[in-house]
C-alpha cells in the first residue's frame, strides 16, 4: 500500500462484480442490482452486472425491469473487453466476494482502475473490509460522503524459461540451451520464451 487518499464522488455508473462461478452470490447481486436501480435511490444510477446473469434465472433481469421500468435502459451487462477497453464508463465499482474477486477485478481494468468497494463474501478477506448486511448504508454514505481510497501498486512481470532447440535443421536431437544465451539475444529461431 503507497498511502490513502479521500475521494468525493459524483456516481453515476456502478459496476458490480460477484465470485465467479458461486451461484450463492447471484441473488446478492441482484439484490444491490435491485436496491440501486430502485426509485428511492438520489441518482438514477446505470448498473452494471456480469454478462452471463442476463439470462440467469436466478438473477430475473426481466422481472427487475418490470419491477422498475427505469431500469430499463439503465441494467447493463458487462464483459472483460468492456471494463479493459472502456473503463472510463465507470465510477464506482462495488465485489462480492472474497481477496480473489478483487484480485480479479484489479485484472478486468488493466490501465485505470475505478475506486472498488469490497463487501466480505468470501473465504479470504484480507481487502474485503465491508460487511454485505450493511451494504445499503456503506453505500448511501459513500456516495453521499465519499470514500477513503488505498492506493495500491500492481506488478507485472514476465515468466522466462529455457527451451530445448535442435542442433541444426537436420538433427533430430534436441540440446539444451542456457537461459542467459536467450536473454543475450541469441533466440533466434521461432521458440519464444515468454
Amino acid at each position: 500500500e503507497i498511502g490513502s487518499v479521500k475521494l468525493k464522488l459524483t456516481v453515476k455508473s456502478v459496476f458490480i462484480v460477484s465470485k465467479t462461478h458461486d451461484e450463492s452470490l447471484v441473488s446478492s447481486t441482484r439484490e444491490v442490482a435491485r436496491w440501486l436501480l430502485s426509485k428511492g435511490r438520489d441518482i438514477p444510477y446505470n448498473v452494471y452486472v456480469e454478462r452471463r446473469l442476463e439470462t440467469h434465472p436466478d438473477f430475473g433481469a426481466l422481472q427487475l425491469r418490470q419491477e422498475e421500468p427505469s431500469a430499463k435502459g439503465r441494467l447493463k451487462f458487462w464483459d472483460p473487453k468492456l471494463a479493459q477497453e472502456q473503463p472510463h464508463l465507470f465510477d464506482f465499482v462495488i465485489t462480492l466476494g472474497g481477496d480473489g474477486t478483487v484480485l480479479y477485478t484489479s485484472w478486468l481494468f488493466q490501465r485505470t482502475v475505478p475506486p472498488v468497494l469490497s463487501f466480505a463474501l468470501g473465504s479470504l478477506g484480507f481487502m474485503t473490509n465491508f460487511n454485505y448486511a450493511d451494504y445499503q448504508g456503506i453505500l448511501e454514505n459513500a456516495f453521499r460522503d465519499g470514500v477513503v481510497v488505498s492506493l495500491r501498486l500492481r506488478f507485472e512481470c514476465t515468466v522466462m524459461r529455457s527451451k530445448a532447440r535442435l542442433r541444426d535443421s537436420h538433427a533430430r536431437f534436441l540440446t539444451s540451451r542456457d537461459l542467459v544465451e536467450e536473454l543475450m539475444g541469441e533466440e533466434g529461431e521461432d521458440t519464444l520464451t515468454h
